[in-house]
This record gives structure tokens, sequence and C-alpha cells, in this order.
């Protein structure tokens, strides 16, 4: 059986970086990012379809070759996607969804201080809030809806609470 691991929260909140952490420590796992599959310009935030749709393909694709663990990092903020994305995904996969919840206020550091893209810009935070937002409480195929207080933790430490999360359901 394969077991989909999503993780998602606003920008800044660690998405990729507990996505990373969770793949080295699986004995045999694939990680999928919706920035990567969703290069295209000009960019609209209605075209979300896309990338999902190119994400639940590669899903399919690996569990055609068996891998038991699939990470997917963002995407899966709101309840049209979440209704989008998992009517493309096999029902034999088991869902896990995790939102990391980080205050605003300190993701805007850690964006601004990462500077990865045009997003990352001071300018740019507050619009980028307005159209990806805390969702609130999801509901999800087969899945409950994990909220994971990540402020206070490391990455290390947010990437040992999902797994453990992972290893006893709890």
């Amino acid at each position: 059986m394969t077991t989909l691991i999503l993780i998602n929260g606003c920008g800044g909140a660690g998405k990729d970086t507990t996505g990373r952490l969770l793949l080295k420590s699986l004995p045999k796992a694939a990680l999928l990012d919706i920035k990567g599959l969703s290069l295209f310009h000009p960019w609209e935030y209605s075209d979300f379809q896309v990338g999902l749709t190119n994400a639940a393909s590669l899903v399919r694709n690996y569990c055609d070759v068996g891998y038991p663990s699939i990470i997917f990092s963002g995407g899966l903020n709101s309840q049209e996607r979440i209704d989008f994305f998992t009517s493309l995904i096999p029902e034999s996969v088991s869902l896990k969804y995790f939102w990391l919840d980080v205050p605003k206020s300190q993701r805007d550091i850690r964006r601004i201080d990462r500077r990865r893209d045009d997003g990352d810009q001071a300018h740019y935070l507050d619009a980028i809030d307005e159209v990806f937002t805390d969702p609130g409480t999801l509901t999800i195929r087969n899945c409950a809806f994990e909220r994971v207080e990540a402020a206070q933790l490391s990455p290390q430490q947010v990437m040992d609470k999902i797994k453990t999360k992972l290893n006893t359901g709890k």
C-alpha cells in the first residue's frame, strides 16, 4: 500500500524543508513539490488544476513502480483543491494531511530571509497571504486533517512530529 503524505501551510511555514527532511528519513520515498509542477507563464491562481493534475500523474507513476511513501508539498490549501486532487488519486492510496501552522509575523521573517523568488519580497507578502490562506479544517477522503503547531519547533522537530503521527496514527 502507498501512503501519500500531504504537507501544506501558508508561505514560509516550512513545507519544502519538512518534505526534504521527511524524504531523507524514509527508507523508500518520493517527493513532489507543487511549485515545480506548475511553472508556467502567465501564472494564474485559477489554473491550479494544471499543477495538481501533474502531481496526480506522478503519484500514480510512483505507485505503479512500488514506492510505499510519496510526499507532496504545497498546493492543497482549499477544499476545492483537495476535492479536485483526491478525485485523481486511486482509492487504494492512503492519505495523510498535515497543515504546518506558523504565525504570519514569523513566516514573513522566514520568507524575506530566504529570498527564494519574487514572492519573498516584503511588498508581496500580504498579497500572497490573501491568496494562500489558512483554510481552517478541511475534509479529506478517509483522512484526518492534522494541524502541526510548528512556530516554536525546528524543522527536524516538525519532521519528527509528522513521522511519529505517521507511525502511530495519532
